[in-house]
Order: C-alpha cells, then structure tokens, then sequence
C-alpha cells in the first residue's frame, strides 16, 4: 500500500499534523552533545545531569518545530508532483516570533536549475539565521537517490531540517508515478544533515 504524504496524524499539541513515521524517523537524530564544565570538581554529576536535562528539553523543541516545518512543506510538494510530475526546489521557513512562511514554489515562469535555486535558499537561509530572524528552515527538492534495499537509483524528494538548536536532518521520500500516473510515496529514512544554516 502506497504511503502519501497527506497521511499525517495529530501532533501531541493538536496544532499541526505531521507525516505518519516522521516523528519517529526524528527520535533517531542526534543534536550535538554538550558536556558538563571541565573546571566543576564539586558538582560533577549534578552539572552533567543539569546539562543533560536541558539538552533534552531542547531536543523536544527543535523536533516538535521541525515538525511544523514539514507539516507545511509535504502538501505543496505532494501537490506540485500531482499536478506537474515534478519538483522546483522550495522551502519553509520558521521565524523567530513562530511564523512559518513559504518561499519559492511552481510558477509559469521559467524554472532555473535546482542547483541554483537550491544554493540561493541556503544563501538567504543562512543570510536570515545570521540576523537571528530565524529558529528553523526547511529545503525541499527531488533528485536521484540511492535507496535502502535496491540498488537503482530513483526520484526522491529531500528535505533539508535545519534548526538553531544545533539540530539538523535530511528526510528522504522515494517516489514513483503508478500506472495510471498517481503519485506513490515509498517508505521515507532520515539521515543526519549538515548543520550548514546556523552558525555552529
């Protein structure tokens, strides 16, 4: 049974829905650690424990807003792919006031390349993160790509997680046109993403 972006399932808070397996595929990435202060002697344990509380609860945030992000990337992605049977490199963006707002998207103009497009997102990305206008971004394109358990390439969407919590992720969704030229979304896997938005 094909997998399509629109099945989702209420988020803990009931805000925003979120794709089946996604959340799960976000308990699997790791933020970076962060170590108790060398020069505490006294307090060793309770400083890890202290540091490792807060990592946790940081972790909490920046998955539940990544969250967000995708929940209002996959339907414009889905649709785009519906509708024209291709994907022009788009992103979402998660401001420091919790706005999330689209940018780019399918036009009748004449698309440029992806990896332009691609390359002027990050720019404006990291451009925004550096102002500390930012918490969150989110890149989305499709490309070739590997998948686990074949050994041909096919079309996959990326999407690109990156959150100012030192916290960054790509989710892979496989995809293929059925017979009758439906769109089948196959079982998505994440792997950890660059951290190349905010500074590190």
């Amino acid at each position: 049974m094909s997998r399509r972006f629109r099945q989702r399932r209420r988020c803990r808070e009931g805000a925003a829905t979120i794709p089946l397996h996604y959340a799960q595929l976000l308990e699997n990435a790791s933020l970076q650690r962060v170590t108790a202060h060398a020069g505490c002697q006294t307090h060793r344990v309770g400083c890890a424990a202290t540091v490792l509380e807060m990592q946790l609860t940081r972790m909490a945030n920046c998955k539940d807003e990544c969250e967000a992000l995708m929940s209002a990337l996959l339907p414009v992605a889905e649709q785009m792919l519906s509708e024209h049977h291709a994907l022009r490199a788009f992103g979402c963006t998660l401001s420091a006031t919790d706005q999330i707002v689209q940018v780019g998207g399918w036009s009748d103009a004449v698309a440029r390349d992806d990896a332009t497009s691609i390359a002027e997102f990050k720019d404006s990305f990291r451009d925004g993160a550096a102002r500390g206008e930012l918490k969150a971004t989110a890149l989305c394109y499709s490309a070739r790509s590997l998948v686990p358990g074949k050994t041909a390439t096919q079309e996959a969407v990326f999407v690109h997680l990156n959150h100012r919590d030192k916290y960054s992720i790509v989710v892979t969704f496989p995809y293929h046109f059925g017979a009758a030229g439906e769109l089948r979304i196959e079982e998505p896997f994440a792997n950890d993403g660059e951290y190349d938005v905010f500074e590190a």
